[in-house]
């Protein structure tokens, strides 16, 4: 499930055409960075969103993010997303390795990860093998209110209110 996860972080959060970005950021407005990242080991792993919002527009920011992981349930992506996604899945690995510390940092990672080095065209397979429904049913099985965690970080005492954070994730 490793490579649908990978794709399925892609779509939500990755990079600037990502679905948390392109609402959250370029639609709303309300954050200069929002983003997921996604780490793997072999027996766990997270798949984190951030966002720096403004205080005042923390609890629409949580609302949209929710309303975009709600989404990823409700609808299966596009297949031109998805081979979107994939295509800037295998070329960022690629870049990656053409320098000699990315190359290690991602055979050490591989290595304490997996007890093993992957070779990238294991990994290229097992991306280009991620259907559409594969997304979806991960975005199903993750994406659930017992799954959640959530950190508020603020230097102001009322960026966004407790019951209003139980009320945002109840939507989940």
């Amino acid at each position: 499930r490793r490579y649908a996860l990978r794709l399925l972080n892609v779509v939500l959060g990755e990079n600037m055409s990502s679905h948390l970005f392109q609402s959250v950021r370029e639609k709303h407005g309300l954050a200069y960075s929002v983003n997921s990242s996604l780490q793997l080991f072999a027996d766990t792993g997270v798949l984190a969103i951030s966002a720096g919002v403004d205080t005042g527009r923390a609890d629409r920011a949580l609302d949209l993010i929710i309303r975009e992981l709600n989404a990823l349930k409700k609808n299966t992506v596009s297949a031109r997303e998805l081979e979107e996604a994939r295509e800037y899945a295998i070329g960022s690995m690629l870049l990656a390795l053409e320098n000699p510390s990315g190359h290690m940092i991602w055979m050490g990672e591989s290595i304490l990860n997996y007890g093993r080095i992957i070779p990238p065209e294991e990994i290229v397979a097992g991306l280009n093998e991620v259907t559409v429904e594969d997304l979806h049913h991960l975005a199903g099985e993750f994406f659930r209110l017992e799954r959640a965690s959530l950190a508020v970080l603020t230097g102001a005492k009322s960026a966004i209110s407790v019951p209003r954070i139980k009320t945002l994730l109840d939507a989940l």
